[in-house]
């Protein structure tokens, strides 16, 4: 009984790491080796849905789910706290294996206090439809048919769904559906082929620190290695983090020093964060603070773009900035295929309207001025939201790098890492021709004698980094 428990809970914290299709251009796998999908996740960060049918689950707190208040009810429920630390997920599709590695809080002892238990299992891939990127997998150990579900991989996040069928087995209660969805982050690594588990990064070294758990029962020294292993699995996030800083760091660096040097970024950056509500990130199917600020400046610039065509009678290039802002919001491409095919229209549109900007020669009717007017909100919008996703970015990862808690700073930042590590490439040239651009249209406004009802142009001052 107390086997299937652990059993229970291992596969609870599994579907707890449960949306951007993985990569279809990936790196090419060397001669003989094969490619193992690592998937980072913060557990506590997961959405559960429950409900009695696959097709009407509904976003709920685990303790409301049928299982959880039947344990409640016996006086088993679970002790505060109680949940998965960290998971991650490692998937050999060649061997046709999923290895799960990862540290559970729970009541081991039923003492009524919280114990710390590594945990390394193997499941087994059942199918795979790289088409709809799923697989479905069951559980090795030998309970028939209990533990079956399928899985949703994408670029940034794992959806678990499943039949729970415990209550209907014990004969207490009915079947029904659970799904786990949660933001992860993806990496690649290469081993070679045939050399089964001994070369899966995270489970081949969790794995002899479990069975050590096992049978020295949350033995001091299972704590020192199992906090070894933590430790090194979130250096490859740091590192990761590192690396995309360092890409563009002088760039960073010296935009920051157009930041008024009275405010202070963390704060900012963290007011930034609270902004923004799960429903807000829904609108563009953003999976960070940081892409949808990102969503919303390019969003605002396509508007201003659009009526600023108009202004100079180029109708079919607004059409095309029209087309591109309902692809931003409404297509189902990865958020990193929306934002580069955005921002090289951008970049060109850009370019295109600063000609007949700066042309004197051209003449703007009165209908026309009506459209450059217009524009002038969704410029300042643009800047404005450049702006943030410039210092929640750039704080993050700062924070990450000179922290002295890097665990601790990761899973604080987690779903903003998410976000930085594809997109903070892009952000200083980006944020740089948003800004020279806004200035730009808003001088060509006081040439053209159009009028800024709402002094946008001051306030623009505040947040321009284009220098």
């Amino acid at each position: 009984m107390i086997k299937k428990i652990l059993i229970c809970i291992i596969f609870l914290s599994y579907l707890n790491i449960s949306s951007n299709s993985i990569a279809s251009t990936e790196i090419e796998v060397p001669a003989d080796k094969k490619r193992i999908y690592k998937y980072i996740c913060d557990p506590n960060k997961a959405e559960y849905y429950w409900g009695k049918t696959k097709d009407n689950m509904k976003l709920s707190r685990y303790e409301d789910a049928p299982y959880e208040k039947y344990q409640s009810s016996r006086g088993y429920g679970q002790v505060e706290g109680t949940g998965s630390l960290w998971d991650v997920t490692e998937i050999d599709f060649s061997e046709g294996y999923i290895y799960i590695s990862g540290s559970i809080q729970y009541d081991a002892n039923s003492n009524g206090k919280l114990d710390t238990m590594p945990y390394a299992s193997r499941w087994k891939i059942k199918s795979n439809d790289k088409s709809r990127g799923t697989y479905v997998v069951e559980s090795e150990y030998n309970i028939q048919n209990e533990i079956v579900m399928e899985v949703k991989y994408t670029k940034n996040s794992l959806e678990s769904i499943l039949e729970n069928v415990w209550l209907a087995q014990m004969g207490v209660g009915p079947k029904y559906w659970e799904k786990y969805i949660n933001q992860c982050i993806q990496t690649e690594y290469f081993v070679d082929k045939n050399s089964g588990e001994k070369l899966i990064e995270v489970y081949s070294k969790q794995k002899p620190i479990t069975k050590k758990a096992e049978r020295d029962l949350y033995a001091s020294g299972v704590q020192d290695s199992y906090q070894a292993q933590t430790n090194s699995l979130f250096e490859d996030v740091n590192q990761q983090v590192l690396k995309e800083m360092g890409a563009v760091e002088n760039q960073i660096t010296g935009m920051s020093k157009n930041i008024n040097k009275d405010i202070n970024l963390k704060t900012e950056s963290q007011k930034f964060v609270n902004e923004v509500s799960k429903d807000q990130l829904k609108e563009y199917k953003a999976t960070s603070v940081i892409t949808y600020y990102f969503f919303e400046s390019q969003a605002n610039y396509l508007a201003s773009l659009e009526l600023l065509y108009r202004a100079y009678d180029k109708n079919t290039e607004a059409d095309k900035m029209k087309a591109q802002l309902s692809y931003l919001k409404e297509s189902k491409s990865s958020e990193n295929k929306r934002l580069k095919s955005t921002t090289k229209i951008i970049n060109q549109a850009s370019k295109d309207l600063v000609k007949e900007i700066n042309n004197q020669d051209i003449k703007l009717s009165e209908e026309s001025k009506l459209f450059y007017q217009k524009s002038l909100p969704f410029v300042f919008k643009a800047t404005e939201y450049g702006y943030k996703v410039f210092v929640v970015s750039s704080t993050v990862g700062g924070n990450i790098a000179n922290s002295n808690d890097k665990i601790g700073s990761i899973l604080l930042n987690f779903n903003e890492i998410i976000g930085f590590a594809s997109i903070i490439p892009k952000i200083p040239s980006y944020v740089k021709t948003v800004g020279s651009t806004a200035k730009l249209i808003f001088s060509g406004a006081k040439t053209r004698k159009i009028k800024d009802d709402d002094n946008l142009s001051d306030a623009l001052d505040e947040l321009d980094l284009s220098a």
